[in-house]
């Protein structure tokens, strides 16, 4: 089975087929890789082609040394915006020029390399130390450099994950990354996808040459960004270029083109183009390694996580519930905010809760949480209750308005505190605040109406709603609520929540493309 090698999506289709190789593309994420099907190109033979750095190509990096210096002097520019010194590693370092100049630049430089050739010869000319080997099977100390650099290397690897990890274990933190790859989005590549997809995959001769067996692996600027962010790096600059065509087509070139001087010279108008628009067949990457970054993406990540497989469970109930669900998780965007801010161990309420989808959600985030979701509604209980297969979480059938609760270490309500009026609201405000223990926080996820567009959608949406409630047989809905709103703004809100003993700590807008969500946080005064 084809498996996406960013995210481990199988869902996964062919894009080419070019003799002995296939090009996927990963429906999920967008990310494109090659399978090799033929003897003729399996690993041990790709190896021993990078092996195999010969006089021929010696020279050719001799011949055009100015070209290659010119190029790491710019690079070296941007690294030293960063880091204007330190430990610097280069991997696939070649020929050792990159690391030549690193070090007239004040860094302190080491290289990998997989070809005993080039190594020999980086040795014997800058007297530089490079390790002969893969840095997929060697081993460095954590946090060991300042700087690494990888240009035009991840390409050839088929393990882009491993790499980015190993990369992240042995930088310092807040160490630079910088890398260089093919951009599978630039203008030579759409190109040459429009002649292929158009002539009915006959004219494949721009495919071939930009999709070969030394290139496991292909990056868009989307792909990148997921593959370094989900690694622990921040970005902190990108650019498209194209490569450098004086050498590509050099005689002396490690890959050969044969195409006429005219296809020559078309493709080199074509790359001008491509630089001026913004669409060079050339990724260009520096990030710097994050750790809290990290932290917080793998957060994020489980939360989704989490979040989806708990949403799947609901929509698996009926059809009812499915079309509910998929209405009312637009406007659950504030949820991952409000997570934050309740305990992560501790007695929590949610008043109103539901279906029960937010306290299944928030418990699987953290085990150590006992909840307890009051709600008037016995068939809305009953599925929360489903959805719990580990009975960890007390759902209590109660008019939120009326009910009793033990002294607890935080109580929050979603899109709930909108549909009572203002002695109502100070009446639950009081029942709150002599549940809360001393330190106890109050969470209120309201509604807000501004801007005018949104609230608009927002009504439109609750009158969806609650006429799927009725049909789902929440025929006293309307006789609770009345599908009235008695949205208050931030200083109303603040001052009736002071005059029942609550001040404000925070309010964040947690609106997303259709509603207008706030967020507000209280502590006991």
């Amino acid at each position: 089975m084809n498996v996406c090698k960013i995210c481990n999506s199988d869902n996964i289709k062919t894009l080419y087929r070019i003799n002995s190789i296939t090009v996927l593309k990963c429906k999920t994420c967008g990310f494109i890789f090659q399978k090799i099907s033929s003897k003729k190109w399996n690993r041990k033979k790709i190896k021993s082609i990078y092996n195999c750095y010969t006089k021929r190509l010696e020279y050719t990096y001799l011949k055009y040394r100015q070209e290659y210096e010119k190029i790491s002097q710019k690079k070296l520019h941007i690294i030293k915006r960063y880091k204007k010194n330190g430990k610097l590693l280069d991997i696939g370092c070649g020929w050792g020029y990159f690391l030549n100049l690193a070090r007239k630049n004040g860094f302190k430089v080491e290289g990998i390399d997989i070809s005993k050739y080039a190594v020999n010869y980086a040795r014997k000319h800058f007297n530089i130390k490079i390790k002969n080997s893969s840095i997929l099977e060697t081993s460095y100390k954590k946090e060991t450099f300042d700087v690494v650099t990888s240009w035009d290397f991840i390409e050839h690897i088929d393990n882009p994950q491993k790499f980015i990890s190993i990369v992240f274990k042995i930088l310092k933190e807040n160490g630079i990354f910088c890398l260089e790859t093919p951009n599978v989005n630039g203008l030579l590549f759409k190109l040459a996808h429009i002649i292929y997809f158009l002539s009915f995959d006959k004219i494949d001769f721009a495919i071939k040459e930009l999709f070969y067996p030394l290139h496991l692996i292909y990056f868009s600027t989307k792909t990148i960004k997921n593959l370094l962010n989900t690694g622990g790096f921040t970005i902190k600059k990108l650019y498209k270029k194209s490569s450098n065509l004086n050498i590509i087509f050099s005689e002396d070139s490690d890959k050969k083109y044969t195409h006429s001087k005219l296809i020559k010279n078309i493709i080199k108008i074509l790359s001008l183009f491509s630089d001026m628009i913004g669409m060079g067949n050339k990724l260009v990457v520096y990030a710097i390694k994050d750790r809290k970054e990290l932290n917080l993406k793998n957060q994020k990540s489980m939360f989704k996580k989490k979040y989806n497989e708990i949403l799947n469970l609901y929509k698996k109930q009926s059809l009812q519930i499915k079309l509910y669900f998929g209405i009312r998780s637009i406007g659950f965007s504030c949820l991952s905010l409000i997570e934050k801010y309740i305990p992560k161990q501790g007695k929590i309420v949610d008043l109103g809760c539901g279906y029960g989808f937010v306290d299944n959600l928030f418990y699987q985030l953290s085990p150590g949480r006992k909840i307890y979701a009051y709600d008037l509604i016995e068939n809305r209980l009953t599925i929360g209750k489903l959805i719990d297969k580990e009975k960890k979480i007390k759902f209590i059938k109660a008019n939120i308005l009326n009910f009793k609760q033990a002294k607890c270490d935080a109580i929050f309500m979603i899109d709930v505190f909108c549909y009572l009026n203002n002695d109502k609201k100070s009446n639950l405000l009081k029942k709150c605040y002599n549940s809360l223990n001393s330190t106890g926080i109050l969470i209120i996820n309201d509604f807000s109406t501004k801007p005018k567009i949104k609230y608009l959608l927002l009504v439109v949406q609750e009158f969806l709603i609650n006429n799927i409630r009725f049909f789902l047989g929440e025929k006293m809905w309307e006789k609770i609520y009345k599908q009235k709103l008695f949205i208050l703004n931030e200083k109303k809100l603040a001052d009736l929540a002071k005059k029942n003993n609550f001040s404000l700590v925070t309010k964040i807008d947690c609106s997303n493309i259709l509603h207008p969500h706030v967020l507000y946080i209280f502590k006991k005064n």
